[in-house]
């Protein structure tokens, strides 16, 4: 074998994901990977430059031999970065002739420049909080890809404060399990940052095996859920005696725990006639231009939803078979995060997919005026006929629905936020 290892490792036996929008950390990393291991990465550095006959009318013929080895090394970086990328990445390498070229686009591209893209990480870094409802495998992810982009930027966060970042950025239910790792005496923490990381998500798996295991587990973690079917089947498969984690009673899960950092909190004592509680809670967030309620529900697609080619594409209608909001307009999401394999069963025995889901901020006229609604964790279906708001969702969210003549009146501290217009089957079609 011969020791070029660039001659004997063709790219194609290297599969990686391609280049995406939400990427760029990761495919840098395996790209660099691949052109170091081949021999390669200095002709995307720049640092290998083309070779320059002494006198270019009168070339030798070993300053051609040089050259023409450079450009087909050089071409085999770029068909490298070519074939990783995805077709909307393209656009990025337009009009570069060399490798160098390529990749100083896609940096310019994808990386944030001087002290504005660092302030810019800096501010994420610090302000990425997870509650109760967030994957803690997703926040953990997300929080070492901010770092590393400010590694990137020349900005360096040293372990220990990265450590105390993680730590304070978790949920209240995992303070009595962080402050074990914090130092017993001084300011000094006992672990570093990869090795609290790896037991976090040990715990968290642990945290999803005494829920429940599988996939209604992840619902429990990951996902504040209601009293759905899946918790139904669970009584009738003789789990109730499993014991909550949260409040160490047995019979549920923490997903549907009423208690204090539980996914239901709160909700049993309004079932139980407490609601002029829970209007108290609301009244203070009535002064809010941005209507967060809708967004303190479950996680859980409903193959029940139903759509309506009576409605025009855009429109938004309120539907009782879903418990998922639905958006066919990417548009629409001022925050997105992209999902695999999620089908959404709905039109007739056709599935359409869900490609992401975020939030989205809808705006519905009530009389004279405009509320605005901050609707997260909605699915991202572009082959949906309609956008569709999850009439279960809202009664989640404490509101109180008012049904009369066709329409539907939705109202939260005596006043009304949400109206419709008419009603077709089960939709109703929304005033926005």
């Amino acid at each position: 074998m011969s020791s070029t290892l660039s001659d004997q490792t063709p790219s194609f036996l290297f599969r990686i994901e391609l280049l995406r929008e939400d990427n760029w950390v990761p495919w840098k990393r395996r790209v660099t990977a691949i052109l170091r291991e081949q021999g390669l990465l200095k002709y995307t550095e720049g640092t290998e430059r083309k070779p320059v006959p002494a006198d270019a009318k009168a070339p030798t013929a070993e300053e051609l031999e040089k050259a023409r080895k450079w450009e087909e090394l050089d071409g085999k970086v770029q068909t490298q970065i070519e074939l990783t990328l995805s077709d909307s990445q393209m656009i990025h390498i337009a009009g570069a002739i060399t490798a160098a070229n390529m990749w100083k686009q896609l940096k310019l591209v994808k990386e944030a420049r001087g002290k504005l893209g660092i302030l810019l990480y800096h501010r994420r870094l610090y302000r990425t909080v997870a509650d109760e409802s967030t994957d803690i495998v997703e926040h953990v992810t997300e929080m070492c890809h901010t770092q590393e982009e400010l590694g990137m930027l020349g900005s360096q966060v040293s372990d220990e404060d990265f450590l105390m970042l993680l730590i304070t950025s978790l949920p209240e239910s995992w303070d009595q399990f962080t402050t074990a790792y914090l130092g017993s005496t001084g300011n000094n923490p006992t672990i570093t940052s990869h090795e609290f990381i790896s037991i976090v998500l040990e715990e968290n798996r642990r945290r999803i095996e005494k829920s429940g295991g599988g996939e209604s587990a992840m619902y429990g973690c990951g996902k504040k859920t209601g009293w759905n079917q899946s918790s139904a089947s669970k009584r009738s498969d003789g789990s109730d005696e499993m014991e909550c984690w949260n409040c160490h009673k047995r019979g549920h899960t923490v997903a549907e725990c009423w208690s204090k950092g539980g996914g239901q909190e709160g909700k049993g004592l309004a079932r139980k006639g407490g609601k002029k509680k829970g209007r108290k809670a609301q009244s203070n967030q009535v002064a809010e231009p941005v209507n967060s309620d809708l967004a303190e529900t479950s996680y859980h697609v409903d193959t029940q939803a139903q759509f309506s080619s009576h409605f025009a594409r855009n429109d938004w209608l309120a539907d009782s078979g879903t418990t998922s909001h639905i958006s066919n307009s990417r548009q629409t999401f001022v925050d997105f995060k992209p999902l695999t394999e999620m089908n959404i069963n709905g039109i007739g025995n056709q599935a359409i997919k869900a490609l992401g889901r975020g939030t989205v901020l809808l705006d519905c006229k009530v009389g004279n005026k405009t509320i605005t609604h901050r609707l997260k964790e909605t699915l991202y279906a572009p082959n949906a006929i309609n956008n569709l708001i999850s009439i279960s969702r809202l009664d989640d969210a404490r509101m109180e629905a008012k049904f009369r003549k066709g329409q539907v009146q939705f109202l939260q501290n005596h006043s009304e936020v949400l109206a419709t217009r008419k009603k077709i089957n089960r939709l109703y079609l929304m005033n926005g």
